[in-house]
């Protein structure tokens, strides 16, 4: 595993989703300095640090984060086709409920 591969991959996820390393923070100093130095190559990334970026983008591969190979979405899915989702998400949800309410009436 080459580490500044990883360091790529990560920058890669958080590009793609649109993340900073404040947002994977969650606006904890300590924390957004460590994952800097991780993510930047004045640190060693941590054990720590990939299980965040795991646990906070369930559907990336770890296999892809490690070593490269395969797919950087488990479900072969990009995060362009999950954030269309999660936008829609209160159109559907407004639209069946009108729906349900019709029913109702």
């Amino acid at each position: 595993m080459s580490t500044q591969s990883v360091r790529y991959r990560i920058k890669d996820i958080l590009k793609t989703y649109g993340y900073s390393v404040l947002k994977l923070s969650n606006g904890n100093p300590s924390l957004q300095v460590k994952l800097n130095k991780h993510i930047n190559g004045n640190t060693t990334i941590s054990l720590e640090t990939i299980e965040l970026i795991l646990s906070t983008f369930p559907n990336v591969s770890a296999e892809w984060l490690l070593r490269g190979t395969g797919d950087m979405f488990l479900d072969g899915s990009s995060a362009f086709s999950r954030r269309s989702e999660a936008r829609a998400l209160p159109t559907l949800l407004h639209t069946s409920l009108m729906s349900a309410s019709a029913l109702l009436s």
